[in-house]
């Protein structure tokens, strides 16, 4: 089981694709909760919050895609994507900026991205290629049809 401190909340992100964690995104870090004995275990802290964009897992369960939203002060808000080791690290920029960017998803090949992104006026779909770095050597792909 896990908690939260009072008040607090946590957004499941998913379950990662080899079943074995939980993604957990909670208003100030990311976390992921171990499906077999319950450990947690932090990702990143964030200098924002994740509130429009959930994080996500990379098919072979090594990155975690999120999108980090903030505010300028004078209620302007934008969010960015980011990518963690889903181990935990230094969260690298995607270099992707919008105003709104309501959902992330990765596809099941490792190099394509999909975002959604709002204004006002109107709603735009995006795509990013070759974002994730190289998968570790002598790890196995996760996936459909992979074994």
């Amino acid at each position: 089981m896990f908690r939260t401190e009072q008040g607090a909340t946590a957004t499941p992100g998913g379950v990662s694709p080899d079943g074995k964690r939980l993604l957990l995104a909670l208003a100030r870090e990311l976390r992921t909760l171990s499906l077999e004995n319950g450990a947690t275990t932090t990702i990143c802290k964030l200098g924002g919050s994740i509130f429009n964009a959930r994080a996500t897992w990379s098919p072979d369960a090594q990155h975690v895609v999120y999108g980090l939203t903030t505010d300028d002060g004078a209620g302007n808000p934008s969010t960015e994507l980011w990518v963690v080791d889903a181990g935990g690290g230094q969260p690298r920029s995607l270099g992707i900026v919008h105003p709104f960017i309501h959902g992330v998803a990765v596809h099941p090949d490792g190099k394509h991205i999909a975002y959604v992104t709002t204004t006002l006026a109107n709603q735009e779909d995006w795509l990013l290629e070759r974002f994730l770095p190289p998968a570790k050597s002598g790890t196995k792909p996760v996936g459909p049809g992979k074994k």
